[in-house]
């Protein structure tokens, strides 16, 4: 999603509940309104609240730390631990076996 106006998080968590991914990717750095809040509101939708999310993300720094990353996560208020954190840059290996635990 390049555009993260309030229009388009309401269209991009409409088409979540129409075509019900398996799964979704999420970066946390958008303009506009934060990915975190795109995921709390994801979180707090019952339609939504089961499907896993893997954030990727380059917000604890270049290469990442899952530590530090679980670190600002946890200091949102009211958003559950992400189910898979990939940093970036995104080595696709480990983005792979992320989806793969996830899913099976």
């Amino acid at each position: 999603m390049k555009d993260a106006s309030p229009e388009a998080i309401r269209k991009a968590l409409d088409k979540l509940r129409t075509e019900r991914p398996d799964l979704v990717t999420l970066d946390i750095s958008m303009p506009e309104k934060s990915g975190v809040r795109f995921y709390r509101d994801m979180k707090e939708d019952p339609d939504l609240a089961k499907t896993p999310v893997v954030i990727v993300t380059a917000v604890t720094g270049f290469g990442g730390n899952p530590d530090e990353f679980k670190k600002f996560i946890s200091t949102r208020k009211q958003v559950p631990p992400p189910d898979g954190f990939v940093p970036k840059p995104i080595d696709q290996q480990e983005l792979l076996a992320a989806v793969k635990q996830l899913l099976g």
